[in-house]
Parts: C-alpha cells; structure tokens; sequence
C-alpha cells in the first residue's frame, strides 16, 4: 500500500511540475509480482489509466520487464 501512495504522490508532482509545458508526459506503469499479487493493484491501475485520460497523458501499464528495459529503468 505504501508504493501505491507513493506511486501516486508521485503523479501528482508530475502533473503540478509539468503545468507549463506542452509537450506530451508518458508514463510506464510497471507492476509485475512474483508469486503474492496484492488486491489494489489493478484498481490503481484503472485510477491511473482515468487520470492518464483525463489529463491526455500517454500511460503505458505493463508486466513485461522487457518494456521496462526497453525505457531505460529507473536511470535513463
């Protein structure tokens, strides 16, 4: 539950540091578990997706760690 709220605090500053700019924020979603998978993953998911189109923000939502790799992880 705690990086759900983090993840979501951390939208929130992306949304209110990005007020000015015009250019497109894409957003990776990366959620994939081993083994225990928690309920509110998937609600979290849909409340993202909704903002992501509320806000014409262009969200992808994976498992794949390929997809993860491919945007650059955490660094790049």
């Amino acid at each position: 539950m705690k990086k759900l709220t983090a993840l979501i605090f951390l939208l929130f500053i992306i949304e209110f540091s990005c007020l000015a700019q015009d250019k497109k924020i894409n957003i990776l979603v990366f959620s994939r578990t081993l083994g225990f998978r928690h309920n509110s993953i998937s609600s979290g998911l849909k409340m993202m997706s909704d903002l992501a189109q509320e806000r014409k923000w262009i969200l992808t939502a994976t498992e794949n760690q390929r997809t993860y790799r491919l945007c650059g992880g955490l660094g790049g």
